[in-house]
């Protein structure tokens, strides 16, 4: 008896010729997907905003004041609270001179407020560490532990020493950085805000 060939059944499409296949489904699923991200993205984005708490205060336009290192000019420089100029640094008033951040004694028995009792002496905080740095001398991002001052370290600032309590051997490290009287008022406005916003959260 001859053999049937067989013929293998091909598979019917379930897509009718002339008809594409419905992707409206798959458009839903994308589109719900889409509106999931969102949702996540804006959640999390909220509880970024409340982690982060309320924006930070700050003094904008602040009179800060620098000294220069030999002749003592005052030298003002005007930034934000966030944005300290660096030190130290050369300027057209103070010529060739490095500028420092400008201190006051504030001891009583400083020989000098005590004869100038309006006039404080105003001298510089100078660093040698970041003098070097300013130079090239040492690379901030390279310098080992025996470059680099204890305090900074540590992440403190050195106070410096009213000269003309050193020269007579009495407290010399009751100092105060120097405040042009606006900066003074500033410092005022600021601290109200301060109370003011704390006041505000309790």
């Amino acid at each position: 008896m001859a053999k049937r060939s067989k013929k293998k059944k091909k598979k019917k499409s379930s897509v009718r010729r002339g008809h594409k296949k419905d992707s409206s489904g798959w458009k839903k699923s994308k589109g719900v997907a889409v509106v999931l991200v969102v949702l996540i993205i804006c959640t999390w984005g909220y509880m970024i905003k409340d982690c982060a708490g309320p924006p930070m205060l700050l003094m904008e336009d602040y009179p800060y004041t620098y000294c220069t290192e030999k002749t003592r000019k005052i030298i003002v420089k005007r930034a934000d609270s966030n944005q300290q100029p660096k030190v130290p640094f050369k300027s057209d008033e103070g010529g060739d001179e490095w500028c420092w951040p400008a201190y006051v004694c504030a001891n009583p028995e400083c020989p000098w407020l005590r004869k100038h009792p309006d006039d404080p002496l105003k001298f510089p905080h100078v660093t040698e560490y970041l003098r070097k740095v300013a130079t090239g001398e040492i690379d901030s991002e390279t310098a080992s532990e025996d470059q680099m001052p204890p305090e900074l370290m540590m992440g403190m600032e050195a106070m410096p020493e009213c000269p003309a309590c050193k020269a007579k051997k009495i407290e010399s490290y009751q100092v105060k950085r120097y405040e042009t009287e606006e900066g003074k008022k500033k410092q005022q406005a600021f601290r109200k805000m301060i109370r003011e916003r704390y006041e505000k959260d309790k």
